[in-house]
Order: C-alpha cells, then sequence, then structure tokens
C-alpha cells in the first residue's frame, strides 16, 4: 500500500488536557504538553495543519464542554482526525473502565470524569466521515482503552476496508504514565513531540502510526521508562501523520535551523533527529521485565522509586497485582568495584558483595528435578518433586509447606500469579489457587475430564481473569481470587498451545482435525474473532501487533490486524529444527532459549537476532526426562540485564555422541540485555532452574539441595 500524506485542509485535532486538579496532583507538564504538540501540528515542516483546524480545550471544566467540542469538530474532518488527551487517568473500581480525569475529578467518583468509552463513541459515530482515525492518550492505565474495540462495530460498510483507526496510549492499562521532575512534556508526549519535530534517522520519507510508535517504544525503553501500547483496525497502523524531517528528502533536516520547532523540542536532550536509530533499538531491550507477557512492573524502575523518578499521571487502580521492582541497572564492568558500608549493629564496616556473590545460601531438601523460583510479594515460592515449599525473601527461612493428593505441575515459571494467588495445575488436571502468603489452597478448577488432554499447558493471568486450558481440551476464563468460571472456548480439536494475552484478545494454538491453527478470542466474552491456519504451535507470545508463534522450532511473527505472515526465523544457526523453550517478551525484545545452550535476543519486528550468548556446560547428566523438551530455564529480564539459569545440550538417544553431547549446567548467567555479554555468572552444586529478581537479589534453587541469593 502506498501511503499518502493527509490533507490538512481536510483535517481536524482536538487536543484535551487537564493540569490543575482540585483533589488531584496538579501537573503541569500537561499544558505544555497541548502548546507542543498543537505546535508541531501546526508547522508547515511537519504537517502543516491550520491553526482554526486545531482545537485545543484546557481545562474543561465537564465531561460535557469536552465532548461538545469533539462532536463539533469530528463531522468536519473527512481526511484525518487526530482526538489526544494528556492528565490524569482513573479506573472505575466496579468496572475497570477507563475515565479521563478534568479538573474537578476526585477519586473514586467516576462520575466526576470524563468516560473513555464516550469519547470512543464520538470517533466512531456514523456522522465523522473521515477515512483515518487516531486517538492518542497519555494518562495513567491509558492501555485500558484497548480493551474496547477501534472499529466500528456493527456501523461497517464496504469502505471499511480502507478505513483505518489508530489507538496510541502511553502505557498498559495496569502501568502509569511518568511526568519528571526538570522536563518539558510528560514522558511519553515529550517523545512523541521530539520524533515529530526532529524526525527519524535512517526512516521513511512520511512517519505513519506504526513508525512513530516503534521509535517512541524504542526510546523510552532506552530509559527504562513506561512503554506505550498501540492498537489498528484495518490500515491504522498506515495512516501518516507526519512527513520525517530526519529524512534524505525533506526540505530541512536540520531542526537547530528553525527557532520555532527549537522551541517545542524536549529540552532534556538534544534533538533526538541526529542520534543513529540504531542505538536507540538497542536499549529497547531495557525496560520493564516480563515473564509470559506478564511484566515485573515500574513501581521502583530508578533507584528512589516512581515516586522520586517522577509524578504518575493517575491514581492507582484498588486491586492490584503486587509485583517485584525493577532494579537501577548494574555495572557493566567485569570487575564492579567494592564499596564499604556500615554493618547493621553500627560496628566495624563490612564488604558489600559483588554482583554474582552468594549474600545467603539455605540447605533444602535435594530434589530429582530442578526447581525454578517464583517471587510473589516477599516469599520465595519452590516445587520439591511436587510439593510446594515457601520461604522467606529476606533470610530464606521456611514459611510453610503445602502437600497435595497429587503433584503439583513442576515448572513454577510457567505458572501464573495475581494479587498473591498462584494458578497451578496438579496432576489430577485441576488448576489449584493457592494463597501464597499462608500457603493454603483457596479453590481448584478441573481443566478436564478426559485422559485423551494429555499435556498441562502454562496459564497467564491479566486483570484478576486466569486463563487455562489443557492439550485437547477447553480454554477457560477463570476469577484468580474464586476460581469461577467467566467463558469457556471449546474448539473442535482442543487446545494445542499455552495462552497468550495483550489487554484484547487471548490467542492460543488450537488442534484441527487435518490443519492446525491460531485463534484469536475475546478477552471479555470468548468469542473467537479470528483464526488462521498454521502449523502445531508449541509456545505462543502476544504483543499489541504481533503473535509470536514457535512451531517446529521456527519462529513466526504474525500480523495481528491482516494475519500477515512478516517474517520467519529458524531456532539457531547450527539447527533449524532445534527445540526452541518458552517465548519471554520485555522491553521491546523478544528472547528464546533452546536446548542446545543459546540465549538470543530478537528484533520482534523482524525476528533478525540481535545477539546470541552461549551458555557455559557442567557435567554430564543420565537424567533423560529431566531435560525433555521444555525443561530448561526461563530467562527474567529485568532492569539491564537477563539472568539465566541452566540449559542444557541434548542429543538424541540414537545418536552416537548421545552419552558425550547430553551435558547440563550448573550456571545462572547474567548477561547484559543491549550487547549479549556476560555481566557475572554463578556455578551452583547442581543444576538450577528458572530464577527470580528483586532490586538487588537473584533467587536461584539448585538440584544438590541448595537455595542461593546472589548479589545483582
Amino acid at each position: 500500500m502506498r501511503l499518502s500524506p493527509p490533507d490538512p485542509k481536510a483535517s481536524r485535532a482536538v487536543l484535551i488536557g487537564s493540569h490543575t486538579y482540585r483533589k488531584l496532583t496538579d501537573l503541569s507538564a500537561v499544558t505544555r504538553n497541548l502548546t507542543g504538540l498543537a505546535g508541531a501540528l501546526r508547522h508547515p515542516a511537519v504537517w502543516g495543519l491550520p491553526d482554526s483546524h486545531c482545537t485545543v480545550l484546557d481545562q474543561p471544566e465537564s465531561a460535557q464542554q469536552a465532548l461538545d467540542a469533539l462532536h463539533a469538530q469530528a463531522p468536519l474532518a473527512t481526511d484525518t482526525l487526530i482526538v489526544y488527551y494528556a492528565g490524569h487517568g482513573l479506573v472505575d473500581p466496579y468496572t475497570d473502565e477507563l475515565y479521563l480525569a478534568l479538573p474537578a475529578s476526585e477519586r473514586g467518583r467516576p462520575d466526576t470524569a470524563l468516560r473513555y468509552e464516550y469519547v470512543r463513541r464520538a470517533v466512531l459515530d456514523p456522522a465523522v466521515t473521515a477515512r483515518r482515525k487516531v486517538v492518542i492518550l497519555d494518562s495513567c492505565y491509558s492501555g485500558r482503552a484497548l480493551i474496547g474495540e477501534m472499529g466500528a462495530g456493527d456501523h461497517v460498510t464496504a469502505q471499511a476496508l480502507i478505513d483505518g483507526t489508530c489507538l496510541l496510549t502511553s502505557t498498559a492499562e495496569t502501568r502509569k504514565s511518568l511526568s519528571f521532575p526538570g522536563e518539558r512534556y510528560t514522558a511519553f508526549t515529550g517523545e512523541l513531540i521530539g520524533i515529530l519535530v526532529g524526525g527519524i534517522p535512517e526512516g521513511p520519507e512520511l512517519l505513519d502510526m506504526d513508525t512513530i510508535y516503534r521509535e517512541a517504544h524504542a526510546r523510552l525503553a532506552a530509559k527504562g521508562r513506561p512503554l506505550p501500547q498501540q492498537r489498528n483496525r484495518n490500515a491504522g497502523g498506515l495512516i501518516v501523520l507526519a512527513r520525517n524531517r530526519a529524512h534524505p528528502d525533506s526540505p530541512a533536516t536540520d531542526a537547530s535551523s528553525d527557532p520555532t520547532l527549537m522551541r517545542l523540542a524536549p529540552s532534556t536532550a538534544p534533538l533526538l533527529g541526529r542520534l543513529p536509530r540504531r542505538s536507540l533499538l538497542a536499549g529497547a531491550a531495557v525496560g520493564t521485565a516480563g515473564l509470559g507477557g506478564a511484566g515485573l512492573g515500574i513501581r521502583q524502575f530508578l533507584l528512589g522509586g516512581e515516586e522520586k523518578a517522577g509524578v504518575g499521571l493517575g491514581p492507582g487502580p484498588a486491586d492490584r497485582t503486587t509485583s517485584p521492582p525493577v532494579a537501577p541497572s548494574i555495572s557493566r564492568s567485569p570487575t564492579p568495584t567494592t564499596t564499604r558500608t556500615s554493618s547493621p549493629a553500627g560496628g566495624a564496616p563490612r564488604k558489600e558483595p559483588k554482583p554474582g556473590e552468594t549474600m545467603w545460601r539455605k540447605k533444602i531438601p535435594e530434589m530429582e528435578d530442578v526447581s525454578d523460583v517464583l517471587l510473589v510479594d516477599d516469599v520465595l515460592v519452590l516445587n520439591l518433586d511436587g510439593t510446594l515449599h515457601g520461604f522467606d525473601r529476606s533470610s530464606g527461612e521456611r514459611r510453610w509447606t503445602l502437600h497435595h493428593n497429587a503433584p503439583f505441575t513442576r515448572r513454577l515459571s510457567s505458572a501464573a500469579v495475581s494479587s498473591g494467588i498462584l494458578c497451578i495445575e496438579d496432576g489430577n488436571m485441576y488448576l489449584q489457587g493457592v494463597d501464597t502468603r499462608r500457603g493454603t489452597k483457596r479453590w481448584a478448577y478441573r481443566l478436564a475430564t478426559t485422559d485423551d488432554a494429555l499435556d498441562p499447558m502454562p496459564p497467564c493471568v491479566h486483570g484478576g481473569i486466569v486463563y487455562a486450558a489443557r492439550s485437547g481440551a477447553p480454554l477457560y476464563a477463570l476469577d484468580a481470587a474464586t476460581g469461577r468460571k467467566r467463558w469457556s472456548y471449546a474448539p473442535r480439536g482442543g487446545i494445542g498451545s499455552g495462552p497468550a494475552v495483550n489487554g484484547t484478545v487471548v490467542c492460543v494454538g488450537v488442534l484441527g482435525s487435518t490443519v492446525n491453527y491460531l485463534s484469536a478470542v475475546d478477552l471479555r466474552t470468548g468469542r473467537e474473532k479470528w483464526r488462521d491456519s498454521f502449523g502445531l504451535s508449541d509456545y505462543v507470545a502476544i504483543d499489541t501487533q504481533y503473535v509470536y508463534n514457535c512451531a517446529a522450532g521456527t519462529l513466526t511473527g504474525l500480523d495481528m490486524a491482516t494475519h500477515e505472515r512478516r517474517w520467519s526465523q529458524p531456532g539457531s544457526r547450527k539447527d533449524p529444527t532445534a527445540d526452541l523453550q518458552p517465548l519471554t517478551l520485555a522491553g521491546g525484545v523478544l528472547y528464546t532459549t533452546t536446548v542446545d545452550g543459546l540465549l538470543t535476543a530478537r528484533d520482534p519486528w523482524t525476528g533478525t537476532p540481535r545477539w546470541r550468548f552461549k551458555v557455559r556446560y557442567g557435567e554430564r547428566f543420565a537424567t533423560w526426562g529431566q531435560w525433555a523438551s521444555g525443561g530448561g530455564a526461563t530467562p527474567i529480564v529485568a532492569g539491564q540485564a537477563v539472568y539465566l539459569g541452566s540449559l542444557a545440550y541434548q542429543a538424541l538417544p540414537d545418536e552416537a555422541a548421545y552419552r558425550e553431547k547430553n551435558r547440563a549446567t550448573r550456571f545462572v548467567h547474567a548477561v547484559d540485555a543491549a550487547t549479549g555479554t556476560e555481566h557475572w555468572h554463578f556455578e551452583a552444586g547442581g543444576a538450577t532452574g528458572t530464577t527470580a529478581v528483586d532490586a538487588t537479589t537473584v533467587y536461584v534453587a539448585s538440584t544438590d539441595g541448595c537455595l542461593h541469593a546472589l548479589a545483582r
């Protein structure tokens, strides 16, 4: 599709912002957001939107005033309509809906704010004939807007195939947006304005929404800040917003020569238009941590925590999953310096441990199978041969032991957690809800009643709902607190892969009678939205743009909007069919591991490897089943490092080199997330599982019966 620039005379922009509040924290940067974004859109070298076509609504006193302005301007746009909001984001405690704060808004009073649903309806009104529609939200929890359909619903006509809508939000649905002291704009809008006025080096001549989103994502990830989200309908990602001022064919590639643009540029750094694009993309590996789509959060992603780093654009929801903080950057020096501090008792100074050194070690029962370590609040949860154990994070002392009449699933890294409830399957095909604070069972739900449903699938949690299935059985949506069923999805043949969720849909592999396929299921209703024929999906990951599928050792990126296969990459250079472990998507990077001992960081947009890291091997192991398919550790991404427990090289039993090549590793590695170079490694006394990480410590268990706490 050939991109075309928007016609400014046939377009409209409505910019809404609230910066001064009666009962909420003031956000002084918001008023500069409105001025800066309006100036960028109006500048002839960026878009050239006429002044009368750009409506700025600063401090609307009521929702009615904001909606009146929107309803008046939106029908006048026949080419492109842009709606922008900046301010506090509020969440209805009863419905989880997103509300946009106004000057008189109060916490717990959604009736005092602007309901986002009404903004959505105004944009999708049949009277609005604009071919291209863009909604941009810069507020806390703005990702909740992604839950609603940015499509025309029943009003779709034949023209809908060429119409497009794009929704761009500053954060995910459970994350806060930030405004940093001393910076001209809020974090997200500052990058957006910087892209518009400075352009993107090595980028296309015209900046479409997909390109802008990826660039903003990379720049924010490089700074360790909250990451934006995007959702498109039809060709919404191809909506052109501006000319690329860094393109060689741009009339003026140097923004510093234009005083107006210099005044609009973000104030904290030189104009980003001159920075190499590859350096920005390399920083995408540095960001919030994730495991199977569930990130570690950003509550304390800088040294002083969120409160010291900047002002969040909205109060938090009443019920949120507690997540460990992302730690500050760790040194990239191979031999970090050692500092001295006073001892807790005020005696002689003691040495702080170097990264990778042991802070404490506790003896635990030896185990046949390696155990992952899962950190839930301040409890370290381990599965020791089918029995769950809880240990204190600070001391390693045992808190509780939970026996069960059927062993729990061995891989804790494949379990899901929601507000202190661990959702884990047992040997009787029941999904169990375990209270990790007390070590007690809260509920149980049977996922299958037939022996044909053989294999457990990793569940996932989103918004307090756990999505779980067994191979060949239906997909269930259950309340994580009570185990109550919300809905089920039962395709013929049953589910073939663990579910992955992005806030709008749940994607799963499905076993067909003749052809296997990927299916996207509506998050709230359980109804199938689309399906696409595919090979047997071993593992699936998902973001707002792509579905990442692993089938027969090959990775594929599938476009969510068009279902087009954008890229396909083999699992390793040596062996295209090398077995890939579950996928980890974190900080704008797709991480994979293989049983031949490779950790690979990939560009999620192309699938091409950014770097590969080869693990160290330990002694030869004899147990075949311990390292069967899918048995290695899962990488954990936190701050600027990737932490990886044991992987293994595994030859098939009929290979001549079977006895020599089957080697386990007893090492834990800390690898630089941007470059793939090793920060440090730790050698345990046995094979290790997936690690758990908090702000200062890496926790890992080894098969020789030790629980280790290592300095980050």
